[in-house]
């Protein structure tokens, strides 16, 4: 009997996951995202490779289908930023980029 509740506590908790996965909008997994500038706690090596493995698609242009751009440099505007605003698309700073990747890991 106790296998059988551990087993469905951990289905539980499976559909408890999945379903915040759905709701959570800090999510990173399914997010377009782009970078633009030099990132000064990651390489862009790391950055890209961390990304892809939480399940994110990078980019190397803003788009109307990017979520995200990371501004490495909030002091500089760049054609990014500038395409970023025009389609209304979420710009983090790399402070606020690095929370996003704690609550996604």
């Amino acid at each position: 009997m106790n296998i059988n509740l551990r087993a469905k506590s951990r289905i539980i908790k499976q559909k408890i996951k999945a379903e915040q996965e759905k709701t959570n909008p800090t999510q990173i997994k399914g997010k377009n995202i782009c970078i633009t500038g030099k990132l000064s706690t990651y390489s862009r090596f790391d950055i890209t490779t961390t990304l892809k493995l939480l399940g994110a698609n990078i980019q190397h242009n803003v788009t109307a289908a990017t979520d995200i751009l990371v501004w490495a440099r909030p002091y500089k505007t760049t054609t990014k930023v500038t395409a970023a605003q025009k389609h209304k698309t979420t710009i983090l700073k790399e402070d606020e980029f690095h929370e996003l990747l704690q609550q996604s890991k």
